[in-house]
Parts: structure tokens; C-alpha cells; sequence
């Protein structure tokens, strides 16, 4: 759903320079560190019993993700100049780093306990 909605706020928007594309590329290296930092504070719990595995986000992880979003509406909300749209744009990159760096943290550690 992140990668839909972050496709579509960029081919929506007027113009893609240079500037934006470094742009991406930066929010979403940081959305990989984000995501890898919130992976890391996971907790991961395997019931080898039942074959359950159940993960538990930690309250800091939570609130840099929503952080990151109150971010990207305050930047829309800024104005609709080139430069505020392709910020807003490059800011949906770090949700979506984000989730899947996570997301990969938590498979490689899964296979680590189950393995």
C-alpha cells in the first residue's frame, strides 16, 4: 500500500529534477536506518509448541513512524511550491524504507530463533 501511494504523490507531481531524485534517494536511506534501528527493538517471541511467533513494536519505534507522517502533512500544509512538493514527495520515502528495512530485520531475526 506504501508503494502505490508513494508512486502515485510522484507521478502526480509536475516536474522530477535531479534534485528530487537525490532527494529520494536520501529519505530513503534514512528510512532504511530508521527501519533497521526499529527492527533491532523489536521483541520476538517464537512458541515452538504451537508455532506461533509473535513480534511486539516498542513505543519509540511508533512514535518515530508517526512522527515521520505529522512531518509530511506539516510539509504539504507549507505551500505548493516545486520545492515544498518534492520534499512532501521525498518524505513518503521514509515510511516506506522504513517498513520494509523493519519488516526485514524481523524475518532475518526470525529465521535466526526458528532455525
Amino acid at each position: 500500500m506504501l508503494i502505490g501511494i508513494t508512486c502515485s504523490a510522484i507521478l502526480s507531481s509536475d516536474k522530477l529534477t535531479p534534485i528530487s531524485y537525490i532527494l529520494y534517494f536520501i529519505c530513503l536511506t534514512i528510512g532504511i536506518g530508521i527501519g533497521i534501528w526499529r527492527g533491532k527493538l523489536e521483541k520476538i517471541r517464537v512458541n515452538h509448541e504451537r508455532g506461533v511467533v509473535t513480534t511486539q513494536s516498542s513505543v519509540a519505534g511508533v512514535i518515530v513512524f508517526l512522527g515521520i507522517f505529522l512531518l509530511r502533512l506539516l510539509a504539504a500544509k507549507w505551500g505548493k511550491e516545486h520545492a515544498v512538493i518534492s520534499l512532501t514527495n521525498a518524505l513518503m520515502f521514509i515510511p516506506l524504507g522504513s517498513v520494509c528495512a523493519r519488516r526485514f530485520i524481523i524475518y532475518k531475526r526470525y529465521k535466526q530463533l526458528t532455525g
